[in-house]
């Protein structure tokens, strides 16, 4: 698998988490040291609609992500999809990988309108 479709399959999973409104798992797992459940709610409730999926091509599609100070480190943006449609609310990660590409961490930076 390569580094872009490994990192897509990690923001796809937080990013069903959050569709799924399993924000215990997220803490659990790590993914909320930087931003709380309740910011994330807040955001996509100020933003309006329902969170919805799309498939791993729409997805793709809207992928973005850049490497952290020449290292193994990614900031990686999603769009949301929201009632059925692509939005401009994105989540943002930080996701590091180690020497073989598996994730050692992943953090939900925030959610914001991009």
């Amino acid at each position: 698998m390569n580094m872009e479709d490994i990192l897509l399959n990690e923001i796809i999973k937080i990013m069903n988490n959050i569709k799924d409104m399993q924000y215990d798992k997220l803490m659990k797992d790590g993914y909320l040291e930087v931003i709380s459940k309740e910011e994330i709610i807040e955001e996509i409730q100020i933003y309006g609609g329902t969170v919805t999926g799309t498939d791993f091509m729409n997805y793709k599609k809207s992928l973005q992500f850049m490497n952290i100070n020449n290292n193994n480190e990614y900031k990686v943006f999603l769009d949301f999809w929201i009632d059925e449609k692509r939005s401009d609310l994105t989540l943002i990660c930080n996701i590091k990988l180690d020497a073989n590409n598996n994730i050692i961490k992943s953090i939900i930076e925030e959610v914001h309108v991009l």
